[in-house]
């Protein structure tokens, strides 16, 4: 999804985080154009914890060295948008250009919107898949097992 946001939006860089609902932070776990995969972000922080809360895209003309991929960009342009599937935090999407660049337009941030919709909900059914796979398709209960054959009719 970085690749593909990178390439069609013409970003200078593109991460893709996961929610760690255990440490309540953002793991960069996909970039283009930036080296921090494996960087954790607090999610209430900035403009990822605004993004988060009002479910919709934050977009700046000029981001500040805490919230820039790249020290030496500080000052350029910059989207975030938090990833949902019903009323679940999955992910944030986060794009950058350099200082100079074209700030975001609505329809950008629109289609990283979309983006971010399309990660939520492959991500969601992911983690249902895998639940079945480990707990059964009945979440995990099992008969209870008395040592005794049960009877058939």
């Amino acid at each position: 999804m970085a690749k593909l946001l990178w390439e069609n939006l013409t970003a200078d860089a593109c991460v893709v985080s996961l929610y760690d609902i255990n440490h309540d932070e953002f793991v960069a776990t996909g970039a283009e154009g930036a080296g921090v995969v494996g960087a954790r972000e607090k999610a209430t922080r900035g403009s990822r914890g605004t993004a988060v809360r009002r479910h919709l895209a934050v977009s700046h003309a000029k981001v500040d060295a805490s919230e820039s991929v790249n020290p030496d960009w500080c000052g350029g342009p910059a989207a975030f948008v938090a990833s949902y599937h019903r009323e679940r935090l999955f992910g944030l999407i986060q794009v950058q250009r350099t200082p100079g660049g074209a700030v975001f337009e609505p329809d950008e941030e629109d289609g990283i919107s979309y983006v971010a919709a399309q990660l939520g909900e492959f991500l969601a059914q992911n983690f249902k898949r895998q639940a079945v796979a480990e707990y059964g398709d009945d979440g995990g209960a099992q008969p209870p097992k008395s040592g005794r054959p049960t009877a058939r009719r």
